[in-house]
């Protein structure tokens, strides 16, 4: 299916609504290509030497436009929009509600784990406010004292560092991709748990491994952030959403209706596919109750407003977004020959089969900080296969536009 371009949006309507702005030295400290760092050093120095001269439009075109039924992306460079390009198809042909539905930069598609990058920023504003050392406190005596977990917690999980969730050193174990949605966390037909007594219950589970010892990702290490939020802040229960309304994307300029939210639009958000041909009717997110760990929706625009939000220090300061991706706070680092990035992708998926023999429909969203002045956004709603040792991680595609090698884990 040939690729066709949907809206590009000007400049002008573009910034309107975002503030321009300069992040400080984030090409001053990058990563090898490794695990992600225990604890916080400091990452070793990379020099930003070659100029980078990305190539977008045709880089993605060669590596997604073949694969997938549409994918959209969106470019900034120094707090200015370069680019903002939809293409193909949010929504297939055989679709009962919106065929054919063009993928726009303002079309909303599910975020999944990008919302764990947001989850940072939001927690860092509490560490900014109370002062880093919060980031190594145990956090069960948080839960505990906050009067709203009662029970007792499984051998070990007192011993949890607010860094080690952040950083998915927790060792707690489960399902390291399980994300209790508005369809699975029902019980007998009934309404869904709430987050509190669904937490409490896999916080009773027997840890994985040692606090500390063993890298372990897990959307569980996120839904404690969700809930530490809440407390730390002082707010109630079950305002995690409107509390990142209200403190990160207001202040960025982001419509909270439309460009990012927590509101699913099912007759126009973006569906799952297995490429380009698939016949079969696209599979629609459930909602995600575990916001934090994975159920922010976005446009293009609107993510790439929160990139550039943080480049603009308008919600962090700069020592302090500084701090959060060199220490992999709910972000990756690697290193290129143009300097250091950051990074963080999100996917979903779905078997239409209990025997997983049929091709199974998958949707991702990637953002990335980039030396150069870059921020990037990309979103594909079929897997883009043979990229990167994980074979869905959209940073690939965006590395390989912008003239660097592909990290090795996301």
């Amino acid at each position: 299916m040939s690729g066709t371009r949907n809206n590009q949006v000007s400049r002008r309507a573009f910034l309107r609504t975002v503030g321009a702005g300069a992040l400080a030295a984030t090409a001053s400290a990058g990563l090898a290509r490794s695990a992600p760092v225990k604890g916080s050093p400091l990452l070793p120095s990379v020099a930003a030497t070659p100029t980078p001269k990305p190539t977008w439009d045709s880089s993605f075109k060669n590596d997604i436009a073949a694969k997938s039924m549409g994918y959209v992306y969106a470019i900034a460079q120094n707090g200015s929009l370069v680019e903002a390009v939809g293409v193909a198809l949010s929504r297939g042909p055989n679709e009962k509600t919106n065929p054919n539905q063009s993928w726009t930069p303002d079309t909303l598609s599910n975020l999944f784990s990008v919302s764990k990058a947001i989850a940072a920023v939001g927690f860092m504003t509490i560490v900014a406010q109370q002062g880093t050392s919060l980031l190594d406190q145990t956090f069960w005596p948080i839960l505990a004292n906050s009067g709203r977990f009662t029970d007792t917690p499984a051998t070990g999980v007192d011993s949890i560092t607010i860094r080690q969730l952040l950083t998915h050193y927790s060792g707690l174990g489960g399902d390291e991709s399980a994300l209790y949605t508005t369809s699975n966390g029902q019980a007998n037909g009934g309404p869904p748990q709430p987050v509190d007594q669904w937490l409490m219950t896999f916080l009773q589970e027997p840890l994985a491994s040692a606090p500390g010892s063993t890298y372990h990702y897990s959307n569980q290490n996120f839904t404690v952030i969700q809930v530490l939020t809440e407390i730390l802040a002082g707010a109630p229960a079950n305002s995690y959403a409107q509390w990142i309304k209200d403190t990160v994307f207001t202040p960025m300029g982001i419509d909270t209706t439309g460009e990012i939210t927590d509101v699913r639009s099912p007759d126009n958000q973006v569906l799952y596919y297995s490429g380009p041909d698939d016949t079969r009717p696209g599979h629609l997110q459930a909602a995600v109750p575990l916001i934090a760990a994975g159920g922010w929706l976005g446009t293009a625009n609107g993510v790439l407003k929160f990139l550039l939000g943080l480049r603009a220090n308008t919600v962090l300061d700069a020592p302090t977004t500084q701090m959060m991706f060199t220490q992999q706070i709910g972000w990756f680092s690697d290193s290129s020959i143009f300097g250091s990035y950051f990074h963080k992708t999100g996917g979903g998926t779905n078997y239409t089969d209990q025997a997983h023999t049929l091709p199974s429909q998958q949707l991702h969203s990637a953002v990335a900080v980039l030396p150069g002045g870059f921020d990037a956004v990309l979103m594909a709603n079929s897997p883009i296969p043979g990229l990167m040792p994980v074979a869905s991680n959209l940073v690939g595609a965006i590395t390989n536009a912008f003239g660097a090698p592909p990290p090795l884990r996301d």
